[in-house]
């Protein structure tokens, strides 16, 4: 199957949404939100002119569920969801998808998984139908089970070999501490993961994966009322799960500076500075994101960029982020520099 970012299909969304004025409209088009009776959020934002319709379906089974003695079990669930259901293998689905010159994947965040679904308009009815077969009946077979194990066990060693990323695993566990769970990779640990079996993921995908635990976004050229009539096609007998609460599990405040090291011998350091950030739901949400962009998170333009690397030439890279989440995700400055140019950097 091609593998294409969920983040991608993002982003194109947002360039759309910005871009539409430009491209003729002379506003643009309202998003429409309705409910099924079984719970599921459907939200359509109709973008008429464009022939691709993108999908977006949100989980809440997202790392934040995961119990830590199971952590990496919300990762390998969702890989596994699209590896054969009970009327189709893994490569029935990705041959169906590809015949049609679309795109289907799954992967797992913090806050939920997320499953990107693209095809063209007049394919929308096939997409669903495999989104909705892949989300309702995964079969989990025992060989892809132990496939994406591996695959999830080598991107955590590929992982340990990273700077970069040993710096920010090591600054969200000062952050959050290690057993939270937005202190640890999404993809669990090495000795989490090679416990889990079968058994243990069909029990959480019985746990968490439920229409009234579903947000399903489609832009494209198409209609609330087309959407909703395929949709319910696809989703509308699917029974509700009673889960258990969600988890909300307390962010502490960090009282004082902490600084912690990783001494490797390279050219390059990778420095990390941060604190705790915003959640997604606080008021103040729009316009810390436009700060961050402004300071940091705008790419070359930004402030941090023209004065640490283009105006003082100190770093190869800088930029700020702010990981909003259900629960209030990080806010982190990062900079690559020579190690000898960290301290004034």
């Amino acid at each position: 199957m091609r593998r294409r970012s969920i983040h991608l299909h993002s982003l194109f969304f947002a360039v759309m949404l910005l871009l539409w004025p430009a491209l003729g409209a002379a506003q643009a088009p309202p998003v429409e939100r309705r409910v099924l009776d079984n719970g599921l959020v459907l939200i359509v934002a109709q973008r008429p002119g464009l022939p691709i319709v993108k999908g977006v379906a949100l989980v809440g089974a997202g790392s934040l569920v995961e119990d830590s003695g199971q952590a990496g079990i919300a990762a390998l669930t969702a890989r596994l969801i699209l590896r054969g259901t009970a009327t189709r293998s893994g490569e029935q689905i990705s041959q169906a998808i590809e015949a049609v010159g679309g795109s289907l994947e799954a992967k797992a965040e913090r806050d939920a998984a997320v499953v990107g679904l693209s095809v063209l308009r007049k394919d929308l009815r096939l997409g669903l139908s495999l989104l909705a077969d892949s989300l309702r009946n995964p079969t989990f077979p025992e060989g892809e089970v132990e496939r994406e194990r591996r695959n999830l066990l080598a991107s955590l060693a590929q992982r340990a070999e990273e700077p970069g990323l040993q710096a920010q695993d090591l600054f969200a566990t000062t952050l959050y501490g290690s057993a939270h769970p937005y202190g640890r990779p999404v993809a669990g640990t090495e000795a989490t993961l090679r416990q889990l079996r079968r058994e243990d993921i069909v029990g959480f995908h019985q746990r968490w994966y439920g229409p009234n635990r579903v947000i399903l976004v489609l832009a494209g050229d198409i209609t609330l009322a087309g959407a909703d009539l395929m949709v319910r096609e696809a989703f509308g007998d699917w029974v509700p799960v009673v889960s258990p609460p969600w988890p909300s599990p307390s962010v502490g405040a960090i009282s004082r500076g902490v600084v912690r090291t990783i001494d490797r011998k390279l050219a390059q350091a990778t420095v990390i500075l941060g604190q705790g950030g915003i959640a997604r739901n606080d008021p103040d949400y729009y316009a810390a994101t436009v700060l961050n962009a402004l300071l940091g998170g705008g790419g070359l333009t930004s402030r941090l960029s023209l004065n640490l690397r283009e105006e003082r030439g100190l770093v190869y890279s800088v930029g700020s982020s702010l990981a909003a989440g259900r629960l209030a995700g990080p806010f982190q400055v990062a900079l690559q520099t020579k190690s000898e140019s960290a301290t004034e950097a």
